[in-house]
Order: C-alpha cells, then structure tokens, then sequence
C-alpha cells in the first residue's frame, strides 16, 4: 500500500480519466442516469462526489473497500449533510472500472477536500447547477467545469 504520508500523485493519464468519469446517484433507491440530475434545488449545493476506494489508485480487496467506504459513509451520517450513495464509472469502454461512493450535500469545499485526503483519495468531484469538475485533494489543481 502506498505510504500513508505521501500526497497521491496524478498523471495526466489518470487525470483525463477522472475528467470522463461518469458518476450516477442512487435516490430513494432508484438510480439516476448521472448527479446532475439530482433535484440540485432540493439539496444543498455544491454536492461533492467522495469515496474511500482504490486510495492513491491502488486497488485493494473487495472486503477492505467495503469496509473502508462503510467507515466513510459513517463519518458522513451528522446533521446538515445530505448523503446519496453514488457509483463512478469509466467512460472508456477499454478501460472498464467502478467505485461506489457518496453524493454529499453540505459540505464546505475545504471540508470535502480534507476528507478525500484522509481517505487517500487523488481527487473528488465538486458538483454545482449541474455542472461537475474535478477537484485534485493533494495539489492546487481543478478541471474546467464540465456540463454533464
């Protein structure tokens, strides 16, 4: 595993990845095609788009992920935070992966940044009037606003 006091570093590879992932948000048990559609009205902005997988990208066992995400969605359950489980997904159909994770209202950007950190996380996803970017936790790096 990598070393826990080491910042994650990106690739540009890696980034780009990031930029085309797709993520969709599980509402009331149903799922929706990607999180802008979430009623975005109904729920304090921004959402960022946080998960305790693949930490630094590096794969783990399925049950230590489990866990890991387990204990991030615990850290998130307080009041004034409104919390969907999402699941990003590759947009390149050779390339095939995906991490569950969680759609978080209420959160400052600081807040959200300090928590991708804690869970080893290269970057999270900042989401606003349904519009996404990427948000690198370890450097002073964002993409462009993306429209979804």
């Amino acid at each position: 595993m990598t070393d826990p006091d080491e910042p994650c570093v990106i690739t540009d590879s890696s980034w780009r990845g990031y930029e085309l992932t797709a993520v969709r948000v599980i509402v009331g048990g149903v799922e929706t095609a990607a999180v802008e559609f979430l009623d975005l009205a109904r729920y304090p902005e921004p959402v960022f788009v946080i998960t305790a997988w693949n930490p630094c990208s590096e794969p783990l066992e399925p049950e230590t992920h489990d866990a890991r995400n387990a204990d991030l969605r615990q850290s998130l359950e307080r009041p004034g935070l409104t919390v969907f489980e999402a699941i990003g997904e590759s947009a390149d159909p050779t390339d095939p992966w995906s991490e569950p994770g969680f759609a978080v209202g209420g959160l400052e950007r600081a807040e959200a940044l300090e928590l991708g950190r804690r869970w080893r996380q290269a970057a999270i996803f900042e989401v606003h009037g349904g519009r996404r970017r990427v948000v690198a936790c370890f450097e002073e790096r964002d993409s462009a606003w993306f429209d979804w």
